[in-house]
């Protein structure tokens, strides 16, 4: 059967009807179709075929693109040049949108000019470099979104592909900082057993264990925002790293108490341990992305797992299996690896949670 981009030639919702009409129903029967049963991408034409369809020119390529009208307002993706683009609302003239302006150039990131002119309107909010979303944020509160394992991979592959440097020197940086701690506070220690003062060197390894846990969970959760600006488009640098502080004592609360709960229920039965860390994962992030405080986060969290803890378990294994693979590549590829599992995680909990779609809309050209 041809694919939809088969549908480029001629008009293309003469062409959609005709083929709905003419030649699907030896398949796929009308009825299957109008109520949303058969492959995703046929349901998608047909969908095209019986509402009013959105055109609009993507900014990449310049070809007119259709989709139907409960596609407005979110992202899609050109099947001709994989440039993301906005769909408009309903009724607006397919025009393409006038060039920004060219800012001056002495002026500041913000946009404005180097003599007070005004700013740029076409400029991001935060820098020039912001990218659109893959598949296209959903703003508002949390909720539930069923998730498959191949979106969720598919998607981080993407992101991890675009920031690989940056975040793979992350993961590097924050192996470099364990391995000098924990060098350090051993070597404090052997001094202090060597002049037989044992509870001095019991003080400081308590201690020093403190301190680098707060350590890692601080610069933790630093690496949690920045895999989820990237996976928004936002943009990203190293110092994003340094910038967890303000959400260092939420979430240090939030791990305390889901680490007692864990080691509660692993206490018990093993069982009840990993349903709990299946049903409650997300808390981290969104304690992380501060979209609840501490106890509400778990409330929040059974609502985003729900109908996909397979998906979780099933990501979970993904993670074992690419931290091995990580190993078997002579130790190099564990920082790939981690770096991977990390946007991964992070994409996981925006899509259940319904911040991010779960695949483009596809748009046929014409």
């Amino acid at each position: 059967m041809p694919a939809l981009r088969d549908l480029a030639t001629g008009a293309l919702g003469r062409g959609c009807r005709q083929w709905v009409d003419d030649r699907w129903p030896k398949v796929y029967p009308r009825e299957t179709l109008a109520a949303g049963q058969g492959p995703a991408k046929i349901h998608r034409c047909y969908r095209v075929s019986q509402t009013m369809p959105i055109e609009f020119v993507c900014p990449g390529c310049q070809k007119t693109l259709r989709v139907a009208d409960d596609y407005a307002g979110r992202s899609a993706k050109c099947p001709n040049c994989q440039t993301v683009a906005q769909v408009p609302a309903a009724g607006r003239p397919a025009t393409p949108p006038p060039p920004p302006p060219a800012p001056p150039a002495a002026g500041p990131a913000g946009g404005a000019g180097a003599e007070g002119g005004p700013a740029n309107p076409y400029l991001s909010p935060e820098v020039d470099s912001y990218r659109a979303p893959l598949y296209g944020v959903q703003p508002g509160a949390l909720q539930n979104q069923p998730v498959t394992v191949n979106a969720v991979i598919n998607y981080a592959w993407q992101v991890w592909k675009d920031h690989l440097g940056l975040l793979v020197g992350i993961v590097f940086f924050l192996t470099v900082v364990n391995l000098v701690l924990s060098l350090m506070l051993e070597r404090v220690q052997q001094v202090f057993m060597q002049n037989n003062q044992e509870a001095a060197a019991i003080t400081v390894g308590i201690l020093g264990n403190l301190a680098a846990q707060a350590l890692q969970l601080y610069l933790g959760i630093g690496q949690t925002q920045i895999t989820l600006r990237a996976c928004r488009r936002q943009p990203v640098e190293f110092a994003h790293l340094f910038q967890g502080g303000p959400r260092f004592l939420p979430v240090a609360a939030a791990v305390i108490l889901a680490g007692l709960a864990v080691m509660i229920g692993f206490t018990l039965c093993v069982i009840p341990g990993i349903i709990l860390m299946l049903m409650f994962w997300p808390f981290y992030w969104i304690v992380v992305d501060a979209k609840a405080d501490i106890l509400a986060s778990f409330s929040v969290a059974r609502t985003v797992t729900q109908n996909n803890v397979g998906t979780t378990f099933l990501l979970w294994l993904t993670s074992v299996g690419f931290v091995i693979l990580g190993l078997l590549a002579f130790c190099v590829g564990f920082f790939f690896a981690v770096a991977l599992i990390g946007v991964m995680w992070s994409a996981a909990y925006l899509m259940m949670s319904g911040q991010l779609e779960t695949e483009p809309a596809e748009p046929a050209a014409f």
